[in-house]
């Protein structure tokens, strides 16, 4: 991808965003957040927007999140894209034991049909990947050896996006290393916390 093709997914990213998440996904999908810390990210115009976004961008086949917890962003994937035919989250489950099962419900009330699999899993210690991604979204470990760890488990994906990357060092600095070493390009994305769409290189 050269700097011209880059500018212009970028472009079409910022276009694509929602003013508001609820416009694009039913407000039930995040009713488990409701009236907790993590509700600052929804509806505020400014994080699963840019998943959305992404997504509809791209879109994307198949999508791999790597920390999906309770899964709002992978829904925000999966109804971004038209053609999406595969989603897939991995979770190690240590913040909630049943957070894969909170994810599998919450996929459902977004009415996401295509095929689902959730695992408890860690990153780090993961099974070599036996399937093709169009993207993985990484949102775990924050450790700046895990991050660029995954980021080169899954160098072949075409698009990589590393969240967190304004408020956690440890990503930011892994992205730029494994940027600078595979020579892909990247797309700032201004999220509440910062995230980092990782494109292909120059081919």
């Amino acid at each position: 991808m050269d700097a011209y093709s880059c500018s212009a997914l970028e472009s079409k990213i910022h276009r694509l965003k929602p003013e508001r998440v609820f416009q694009v996904v039913p407000e039930i999908v995040f009713s488990k957040v409701a009236g907790k810390p993590e509700w600052r990210h929804v509806n505020n115009g400014s994080y699963y927007e840019w998943r959305f976004a992404i997504s509809a961008a791209l879109q994307p086949e198949s999508v791999l999140e790597v920390g999906v917890f309770y899964g709002y962003s992978l829904a925000c994937f999966a109804l971004g894209s038209k053609r999406i035919k595969y989603v897939e989250g991995w979770d190690s489950c240590v913040y909630d034991p049943e957070s894969n099962i909170v994810c599998a419900d919450v996929l459902k009330s977004a009415g996401i049909k295509c095929e689902i699999e959730l695992k408890r899993v860690d990153a780090l210690h993961a099974e070599p990947i036996r399937r093709d991604f169009d993207l993985v979204h990484v949102d775990g470990p924050h450790t700046f050896d895990g991050t660029l760890r995954i980021l080169e488990e899954f160098e072949n994906v075409p698009f990589l996006l590393v969240d967190d990357t304004s408020d956690c060092a440890d990503n930011r600095d892994a992205m730029r290393r494994f940027c600078s070493e595979s020579g892909r390009r990247k797309i700032d994305i201004p999220t509440t916390t910062g995230a980092t769409l990782i494109c292909p290189g120059e081919s």
